[in-house]
């Protein structure tokens, strides 16, 4: 007899705030990506307010604390006394890796039992800069990252990391991808609305992103309106200032939002602005490409190469000149640059694509073909 394979994905958080970010919606739309190919688990630390909506996949959530200021204090008990009582029942785990007191503990047990397993750091794993990470790292993050088959990797700039902190690992490019959503028709309106969308952490730049708003305002007043979408991640107070010091520049901080509610921001907005440095690969960046939004990233990104390709995107640095000349020329294509920006996503990053990409190496993991594994 044989059984679909049995696949868990753990990730750290799922909070209704989207507080965690990239790693969870990455963990939501590979599960998604497998549904129907495999019988997949999500396991996640949990904030008590998520609630789960593809009944596809099987959700086993367990409440999560940590201190706000730090995700590498995540802990999750239950996380891991599931993973102890059935990683062995997995054909193979999946860990959304990151220096925490849970990915990183699970990843230990699922070697300690002999089960195979890959991780994914999503760029949150570099070399040490202190000397405690570097007793971490040589405790902990070595051998986990030793004892995995793979570890899948989503930039060039990641898989160098991971190389100097565990050098000989196996490792594999895998990119990320966004479910299909319906087509947005952006503002409607004759004032155009610029967002941002992501957790306000100095490395996002949301100032970055309201000096480019100041510059348009200045550029076309009235012609433009800003959106910022996002938990507090330490720049939210210098947003704050900065609102109150530029109260005639048309720009709302409408807070968090539920990661299934941010589709439907970014379908209503004619331009997403992300100048994040060094942002690794952008979800939300797929899922405005995947309505049709537009979008302005840094060059640091490593979606930079994909989105200089397409005239949905536009590739500059974070400067306000760079910023709102950007914005403008998405703005000016209407709707040839929305069609370009969904046709982007479409292409490069559909679900069907990832499925494939990641049956095929789980079964590289596992050593054998996961949705046919023998039950003699």
């Amino acid at each position: 007899m044989t059984h679909p394979a049995r696949v868990a994905h753990v990730v750290a958080l799922v909070a209704a705030d989207g507080t965690y970010g990239g790693p969870t919606t990455v963990a939501l739309a590979q599960t998604a990506a497998l549904a129907g190919r495999a019988d997949v688990t999500l396991v996640s630390g949990w904030d008590g307010r998520w609630h789960a909506t593809d009944d596809r996949v099987r959700h086993v959530l367990r409440r999560a604390r940590w201190w706000r200021s730090s995700f590498g204090t995540l802990v999750s008990p239950g996380v891991l006394l599931w993973v102890l009582r059935n990683a062995r029942r997995q054909d193979l785990v999946h860990v959304h890796l990151a220096r925490d007191l849970t990915t990183m503990p699970a990843a230990l047990l699922c070697r300690a039992l002999g089960v195979p397993y890959v991780v994914q750091t999503h760029g949150m794993i570099k070399p040490a800069r202190s000397r405690v990470l570097a007793v971490y790292d040589a405790l902990l993050t070595r051998p986990v990252l030793r004892g995995a088959a793979l570890a899948l990797t989503l930039t060039d700039t990641e898989r160098a990391a991971l190389g100097d902190v565990a050098p000989g690992l196996r490792l594999v490019a895998v990119r990320n991808a966004v479910p299909p959503a319906p087509a947005g028709d952006g503002s409607g309106s004759d004032v155009r609305v610029v967002g941002f969308c992501s957790r306000l952490h100095p490395r996002k730049r949301v100032l970055a992103w309201a000096e480019g708003m100041l510059e348009l305002s200045r550029r076309e007043p009235g012609r433009y309106r800003g959106v910022v979408v996002g938990p507090d991640g330490g720049d939210l107070e210098a947003l704050r200032r900065w609102l109150a010091d530029h109260p005639d520049v048309d720009v709302e901080y409408r807070g968090a939002l539920p990661p299934q509610d941010v589709p439907g921001v970014l379908a209503g907005l004619d331009v997403l602005v992300l100048p994040s440095e060094a942002e690794p690969f952008p979800m939300v960046v797929l899922e405005a490409l995947s309505v049709g939004t537009p979008v302005v990233v840094d060059p640091t990104c490593g979606l930079a190469v994909i989105a200089a390709s397409s005239t949905g995107a536009r590739v500059v640095p974070s400067t306000p000149q760079d910023l709102a000349t950007a914005v403008a020329e998405l703005v000016g294509q209407g709707a040839a640059g929305r069609a370009a920006a969904r046709e982007l996503a479409e292409d490069e990053f559909g679900l069907a694509a990832l499925a494939e990409r990641l049956l095929d190496e789980y079964t590289t993991a596992g050593g054998g073909a996961p949705w046919t594994v023998s039950l003699a």
